[in-house]
């Protein structure tokens, strides 16, 4: 996920809106329908995610997390609390 921006290459124009709650102080958040790597899915069923403006992730449940690691071949990085990727990877 994109925060602040989008891929242009995976828009399709169209008539759409989102609408949010009308309680400001309620947390903003979007519904993750799916995510795939080709026909692979990665998240095993439809998740409600927290946005937050102020950070560039999106927190995902660890089995997704687990099928990230096993389709892209990546590892947790411990001390940074992050997923790093190589040249190679990325």
């Amino acid at each position: 996920m994109t925060l602040g921006g989008y891929d242009s290459s995976r828009f399709e124009p169209g008539n759409l809106s989102t609408p949010f709650s009308p309680i400001d102080a309620r947390d903003l958040t979007v519904q993750v329908r799916s995510i795939t790597s080709g026909d692979e899915q990665l998240l095993a069923s439809p998740i409600a995610s927290f946005l937050d403006s102020t950070v560039p992730y999106i927190y995902l449940p660890m089995p997704a997390c687990t099928a990230f690691e096993n389709t892209f071949g990546i590892i947790w990085n411990e001390t940074s609390q992050l997923y790093l990727m190589n040249d190679t990877q990325h």
